[in-house]
């Protein structure tokens, strides 16, 4: 395990790593903290603590979740490229999946106001404040054609499995309407 040292981030990481270890054994092969605590940006008020844990040898599959850019995945893509060979297995026997934060909207006008029952919707203010193109360079975030474009590339960098959250939360929806734009406008056109 490598990069931050922030003493505010306590003892998670290594408290993670033991729990791993007694877990999986000697399948675990690397576990790396990513992200901000990695890269030195680390932040008690604002940053989470990301974790990345390669299981080469023994992973069916890998899932990423809710904030991902396609530069984001192909570096943690490339980590688990590398813990693959070295533990003489084909990256592409482990099956990829990305979960992701979604908004739709039927056009741009729908999406901003969408976008802004959405921060009023999210508890603790935690979207106050943040503006819809930031928070979509993350996300699955647009009209149709757009999000149909976003998932052809996501397709294109190999995953094979979307599941989107219609929230700002994991596995909530901010509303009903969500899941039918996605069944009649997006999903027939894959």
């Amino acid at each position: 395990m490598g990069g931050g040292s922030d003493p505010a981030l306590g003892a998670y990481p290594a408290t993670v790593a033991a729990g791993l270890t007694r877990v999986l054994g000697p399948a675990l092969v690397g576990l790396y903290l990513h992200g901000s605590a990695a890269m030195g940006g680390w932040s008690a008020e604002h940053s989470d603590v990301d974790l990345l844990g390669v299981v080469a040898r023994a992973a069916d599959g890998w899932n990423v979740v809710w904030s991902m850019t396609p530069d984001d995945y192909r570096g943690r893509l490339g980590v688990l490229e590398a813990a693959c060979q070295r533990a003489g297995r084909e990256p592409g026997e482990v099956r990829r999946s990305l979960g992701l934060n979604t908004l739709i909207g039927r056009d741009a006008d729908d999406l901003v106001e969408r976008w802004r029952r959405l921060q009023a919707w999210t508890p603790g203010g935690s979207l106050d404040g943040v503006e819809l193109r930031d928070w979509a360079a993350s996300r699955l975030v647009g009209t149709p054609e757009e999000i149909l474009a976003q998932l052809r590339g996501w397709e294109e960098l190999g995953i094979e499995q979307v599941v989107c959250t219609f929230a700002g939360l994991p596995f909530a929806l901010f509303e009903d309407e969500q899941l039918e734009l996605a069944a009649e406008l997006v999903l027939p056109r894959l």
